[in-house]
Parts: C-alpha cells; structure tokens; sequence
C-alpha cells in the first residue's frame, strides 16, 4: 500500500492508499524504469527540467531508481547526490558501461516492484545487496549535481 501522510484527500484520492502504477499520482523510480526499458516508454519529460539533460530522462531516472533503494534503507539523501555507477568517471575507479548501469538498476527495479507488492524476500535482497554491493550505497564519494552550483 502507498500513502502519503501529508495528502489532503481530495479529488477520490485516499492518502492511506494511493493507487500504484504508471499514471498513478505518484510514480515510483523502478515504475517507470520498467517501463522504459520493457515497453519503451519516453521518459525524457521525467526529471527537473527538460533543458538540463544530466537532470531529466533515462540517465536520470536509472538514477533515481538507486536513489529509491537507498531512501527503502533510510538514508537521507539529497536529490542532487550521485554516487556509485552514476558518477561521473573518475581516474581512481573504474567507470562501469551503460548496459552494465542499465543491467544493475533492471535487477533494482524489479527487486523494489517485486518488495512493493509484498515479497518478503525481495525485501531482504535489496537489504543484503545495498550493505554489501559498494555501487548501490554512499560511500566515501558522493557528488552533487546541484543545477545552482
């Protein structure tokens, strides 16, 4: 069940349980890159802003699909913070190919889709693998990309 405890119910909306799925008020990060990827749906309007490519479309959702599991383990991140395979490259650490991005945040995805819609042990793979997978956590490099500077 999703809700939103600070929704006013309005318009047939129940805060306690809010419909789920592309088209629904709120659209998940792995939702919406299943989709993309599944069915090919354009997601260059999802994001910040259009005119800034780095904060809209496939690159940006990918990354919020990591964003999505790191706020599942309580982490309080920002929504200009990058970290991981969203980084940009960096002569210290290897810089990992767009399938294998693409690959990792499938597997995401359909973890977090699979935990939404109540499968306990998808729930605790996505637990085991964000301690113990170093590209889906902050660690010690973390970049914002805020559009201010």
């Amino acid at each position: 069940m999703r809700h939103d405890p600070e929704a006013p119910a309005r318009d047939g909306l129940d805060p306690e349980d809010l419909p789920t799925g592309l088209g629904a008020p709120f659209e998940t990060a792995a939702e919406v890159w299943r989709a993309h990827r599944r069915d090919g749906l354009d997601v260059s309007a999802y994001g910040v802003d259009r005119s800034m490519p780095a904060l809209c479309g496939p690159d940006f959702v990918r990354g919020y699909v990591f964003m999505e599991l790191a706020h599942r383990q309580r982490e309080e991140l920002l929504l200009w913070d990058v970290w991981g395979t969203a980084l940009p490259p960096s002569d210290s650490e290897p810089t990992p190919t767009e399938a294998e991005r693409n690959a990792l945040a499938d597997e995401i995805a359909d973890l977090l889709l699979r935990a939404d819609a109540g499968d306990g042990a998808a729930e605790a793979e996505l637990g085991r693998r964000y301690v113990s997978d170093p590209r889906l956590h902050p660690g010690a490099r973390v970049v914002t990309m805020s559009p201010t500077g």
